[in-house]
């Protein structure tokens, strides 16, 4: 493998652990703001806690499905939520 792809794949995987980051950063705070508990947003959606934890915390590849699911699951606009992650300043 070249020196020039290894960087770029380097690159590509900080720029996805970076989106993770911030996709769980919202979804954490949304969650905190709705005064619900993970544990009943992940039994709305049919979700383990596990799965919705490893979310928030970063370290699991979310869907644009599951943000819709987790939105509705709390009572937020899921537009709302996804232009949050957008704008999040990292």
């Amino acid at each position: 493998m070249q020196v020039e792809e290894k960087v770029r794949k380097s690159a590509q995987r900080k720029v996805l652990q970076r989106w993770r980051k911030t996709v769980g950063a919202v979804i954490g705070t949304s969650i905190r703001d709705s005064d619900r508990k993970q544990v009943e947003v992940a039994q709305a959606i049919g979700m383990s806690e596990n799965t919705l934890s490893e979310i928030v915390q970063g370290h699991r590849k979310t869907e644009l499905g599951e943000i819709v699911l987790i939105a509705k699951a709390i009572n937020a606009d899921p537009l709302v939520l996804m232009r949050r992650v957008l704008n999040w300043n990292t």
